[in-house]
């Protein structure tokens, strides 16, 4: 039967009941959506609540109080602490308000009996709030109590930071500050008013705008006292961890340990300090940074205001126009020396009280300001720079309240990372809704002024001091454990090799000296002849009317020592020998093995000893047989030691990564030691050449290492103005940019920033000006040197020329009256005089407001009236030099360092042998690309003019002509090392 047959038409109750029950589901699911509705309106509101209640700061700190009996002892601590500084801020604002004078108290308006009032105010609030202070005491004693006996009744879930608090010990000093008539005591008996020490002098060394770090360097301190130092007395400060503890024999090994503890803290410092700045600068915040700042230290030459009483430090201290006063308490600990979960929670929990004492002596400082008070936006932060998130989490059991004011090493990844980090903080730490503006200007440069002025003792506040602080530092001739084992070698034939900066000068003076006390102490009668070679080129050719500077090194390494040691170049040597008409002469193996058989041979019974620094690596090479075959005419007791001159194999050494490739080209029978420790240069400077030698694939110093653990002073990066002459802006080659006529001002105005900005007069004589090789050829010469003439001279500074086609005749006795008359005519054919280059060619009135400098243009003025010469000199006449200040003015833009470079990559020994701020001056990156091509022209001319160069040396150098050329078509190696960010650039 079809199943169909079985249905039945629906009936009309079928249907009724039908509407029913679709009318019944139809209303339960409408109040269901109603109960959704307000369910989700609930926690909408909920939400709301939530927040207004987070912006007013209920929920942040009170979901971190304890559950146990001494939440209750803790509110009340926190209730009289609370009234404690609310007493004293009100003491502190009425203290303001009492005059000192009776010409203010005329102005105020204020009668006897008005001020007596005041007084009486100030007293009253004074008890209270010792009152307060007390109280506060004995609370946070029961609070220690209890929350011991909870803890040892019950495992606390609590966070571990929820109980950090801090109060002074003793109440604290709060007697009235009043500078309007204070006097600063400067030093050497001289007084500064107040004002003049403070807002003054930072008007006068910091510009009104910036981010600004004090000290301007990093440095590590010194923790081990005088006396207990070694008995050679050296600065512990630049030795490595490995060099500290090869000197266990000196120091104890706790000492060594508390060294190497509390450079691990200064280098968290440094790392927080380092991305605080990187942040303000790419937020446009104007900001100083203090680190280790010393409580006393501040207004500390005011002999007359008493401004806190509690001892301690900041670890860093930002002071931000816009955020207000954010401090950091940093500690180096790391999770995987911890040992227990303890540590992490009890190092952040005393950095977190830290940061509240931090506040609290803030403000008791300032406290004669009115803009200080209560709601002044202070924020306290810890920071754990070898810590990550993971393990702050594992260990630290934080609420999510004071975890968020904890910056881990994850957070300082990167400034964005760092960024987002620091705002989510800041908003939590917020007391109030944040303002728009913490200071004011005006406000934000006078409490900035009293911290770095001359008001307070702070050791380098300004960057010319650092420049000087850091250059006494890395200067000193300091031994390394591998050079000290050199110098008390007793091998008569020695050979040193080593990266340019790696000490081979200073072994050669300190060897010297030891021979020479030796000699003394056993009454022998001695001679030392210390010959420095770099007057003898790579194609081993000798000048005999250049002179080199790198002598004058050596004698500031033996300046009591000038009796008994004779110190020349090898030219002076050998000037008799060739003539006057000779200008230079081939230096070959007979010649060096002469010289040395010359200088050594015994006269009177006198011992006699020759020193030889920077020897070509080729001349070595060259003479290897007939050096070997020598030795047996050497005397038994001479000492013959010579070192390599670095640049001179680093063509040799392009297909090999390997030093012991040296020793396989030196005479056998000398000894060979190889330096990799470069201690002239800080590690800032040493990580740039690194960079430029990995650009150019150079791999000679790939295995040497920075033996410096100081970053120094961050290289300067200076571009002169783009040109603003019609000129084409095509790719022709033929353009001139030394020719047009705002190059003058272009200069002018770069080189006035430097000196007005970084380098002030007392540093004038530090300053050394150097120059590329490939900007001294043909014209070049003259109009570089024209344009630096002029440029100086309007800037009140003179120069004194110290180059390969130039040389100032200022006190030489080694050149004659024709050579000086020479020299005379040379300066005569590429000088102008200032009127004949600002004279017709420089028409439109913006370049012809050029005149005379006068004013505040006028930068090279010293305070004693005298003028201070500063020496340019080109990378040749600089080997074997250093100088604390070095301003490299390339006019290539560092084209000339491309991919696969070798031999002209001299410019970079003028990094290394910068011992403290080294300042890049260059052109724009287009204009410095036809420069380079220009030069490229200009050397190939010479090049192709030279007749002492064989056939492989030509082809060398028309294969890296080639390469230079097309390098100059692509990214510069400046744009390379800007990406690293290894230059501070100066707009």
């Amino acid at each position: 039967m079809d199943p169909a047959d079985n249905s039945r038409p629906m009936t009309e109750e079928m249907r009724l009941l039908s509407r029913d029950l679709s009318e019944q589901m139809t209303s339960q699911f409408s109040e269901l959506d109603c109960a959704l509705d307000r369910h989700e309106r609930r926690v909408h509101h909920m939400e709301e609540l939530l927040k207004t209640e987070q912006r007013q700061k209920k929920y942040g700190p009170s979901a971190c109080e304890s559950y146990g009996a001494h939440r209750h002892t803790k509110q009340r601590r926190d209730f009289y602490f609370e009234m404690f500084m609310e007493k004293l801020s009100e003491m502190w604002a009425l203290q303001r308000e009492v005059p000192t004078q009776n010409s203010i108290c005329e102005e105020k308006n204020l009668t006897d009996e008005d001020i007596h009032v005041l007084n009486n105010d100030i007293a009253r609030l004074k008890e209270a709030a010792k009152s307060y202070w007390m109280k506060t005491k004995v609370e946070e004693e029961r609070t220690n109590n209890e929350y011991g006996l909870y803890e040892s009744q019950a495992k606390s879930q609590d966070c571990s930071l929820y109980r950090s608090f801090w109060c002074p010990e003793k109440f604290p000093g709060c007697e009235k500050m009043d500078f309007l008539q204070a006097q600063v005591s400067t030093g050497g008996g001289l007084v500064k008013t107040f004002k003049e020490a403070t807002l003054d002098y930072l008007t006068e060394n910091f510009t009104d705008a910036g981010v600004f770090r004090v000290p301007p360097y990093f440095l590590h301190k010194d923790r081990i006292n005088s006396k207990q130092k070694s008995a050679r007395k050296n600065d512990l400060l630049l030795y490595s961890d490995e060099e500290l503890l090869a000197l266990e024999g000196d120091l104890r090994r706790d000492q060594i340990d508390k060294l190497i503890d509390g450079r691990r803290a200064d280098c968290a410092v440094d790392e927080v300090v380092i991305m605080l700045e990187k942040w303000a600068k790419q937020n446009h915040d104007n900001m100083f940074i203090f680190s280790d700042y010393q409580y006393s230290d501040y207004l500390k030459n005011v002999k007359t205001v008493k401004v806190s009483n509690i001892k301690g430090d900041h670890d860093i201290m930002a002071i931000s126009e816009r955020y207000g006063v954010l401090f950091f308490q940093v500690k180096s600990c790391r999770a995987k020396d911890q040992g227990t979960n303890s540590n992490v929670r009890s190092k952040t929990h005393d950095a977190l009280e830290q940061t509240l004492k931090d506040r609290f002596v803030f403000l008791q400082s300032n406290r004669d300001l009115p803009f200080v008070n209560l709601s002044t936006p202070i924020h306290g932060f810890v920071a754990l720079p070898n810590v990550e998130d993971g393990d702050l989490l594992d260990n630290g059991n934080f609420c999510c309240y004071h975890g968020a004011l904890v910056l881990t090493s994850s957070s300082l990844g990167s400034v964005s990372t760092f960024s987002f980090w620091l705002h989510n903080a800041l908003a939590t730490s917020a007391l109030r809704s944040p303002r728009p503006v913490a200071f004011s200007h005006d406000q934000f440069r006078e409490i900035c002024g009293r911290y770095v002025g001359l008001a307070s003792s702070v050791n380098v506040p300004t960057l010319s001091k650092g420049i000087k602080a850091s250059g006494r530092k890395l200067s000193l001739n300091l031994l390394t454990p591998r050079q000290r084992e050199v110098v008390n070698s007793t091998s008569r034939l020695m050979i040193i090799s080593g990266d340019t900066g790696t000490g081979k000068s200073l072994l050669l003076a300190k060897k010297a000296r030891q021979i020479m006390d030796n000699a003394k102490a056993v009454g022998q009668q001695c001679r030392i002849h210390i010959v420095t070679c770099t007057d003898i080129n790579d194609s081993l050719h000798c000048a005999l009317k250049m002179s080199y500077r790198s002598s004058q090194q050596l004698e500031k390494f033996l300046t009591f020592l000038k009796d008994d040691i004779n110190i020349t170049q090898f030219r002076v040597l050998h000037t008799d020998e060739f003539g006057p008409k000779v200008k230079s002469f081939k230096v070959t193996p007979d010649l060096l093995v002469e010289t040395i058989k010359k200088l050594t041979r015994e006269r009177d019974g006198t011992a006699r000893h020759i020193l030889m620094d920077e020897v070509p690596f080729e001349l070595l090479k060259q003479a290897k047989e007939l050096l070997d075959a020598t030795v047996d005419d050497i005397p038994v007791d001479t000492y013959v030691w010579l070192t390599v001159c670095t640049h001179t194999y680093r063509v040799d050494s392009r297909l090999s990564r390997d030093p012991c490739w040296i020793k396989e080209h030196m005479p056998s029978a000398f000894d060979f030691r190889y330096l990799e420790l470069v201690k002239r240069i800080p590690r800032s400077l040493f990580n740039l050449v690194k960079a430029i030698q990995a650009y150019t694939g150079d791999g000679h110093s790939e295995h040497s290492k920075c033996g410096h653990v100081i970053d120094g002073l961050k290289p300067m990066l200076y571009r002169i103005d783009k040109c603003r002459c019609a000129i084409d802006d095509g790719e022709d080659d033929s353009i001139d940019y030394m020719s047009c006529r705002c190059v003058q001002w272009r200069v002018h105005e770069t080189f006035r920033r430097i000196f007005q900005d970084v380098l002030k007069s007392e540093l004038r004589d530090d300053i050394t000006v150097t120059l590329h090789n490939f900007a001294i050829h043909g014209s070049s010469f003259t109009d570089l040197k024209r344009l630096l003439d002029t440029t100086f001279e309007r800037l009140n500074i003179p120069l004194t020329w110290s180059t390969v086609l130039f040389k100032t005749p200022i006190g030489d006795e080694e050149l004659d009256e024709d050579e000086r008359e020479r020299e005379r005519v040379a300066r005569s054919g590429v000088y102008q005089e200032p009127s004949d280059l600002l004279g017709d060619s420089i028409s439109d009135p913006e370049y012809t407001s050029l005149g005379p400098v006068t004013g505040d243009e006028t930068v090279g003025a010293r305070p004693d009236g005298q003028q201070s010469p500063i020496m340019v000199v080109d990378t040749r006449t600089f080997v074997g030099c250093e100088g604390k200040i070095v301003i490299s003015f390339d006019q290539c833009g560092m084209f000339h360092y491309f991919v696969g470079e070798r031999g002209v990559g001299w410019f970079r020994n003028t990094i290394v042998r910068c011992v403290a701020q080294y300042i890049y001056v260059t052109w724009p990156e287009d204009e410095a690309a036809r420069n380079w091509r220009k030069y490229l022209k200009e050397y190939s001319e010479d090049v192709f003019a030279r007749n002492n160069l064989t056939q492989e040396q030509l082809d060398f150098r028309k294969d890296q002509m080639a390469q230079g050329r097309a390098a100059s078509y692509k990214p510069s190696c400046l744009a390379k090392l800007l990406e690293q960010d290894l230059f501070v650039v100066k707009s």
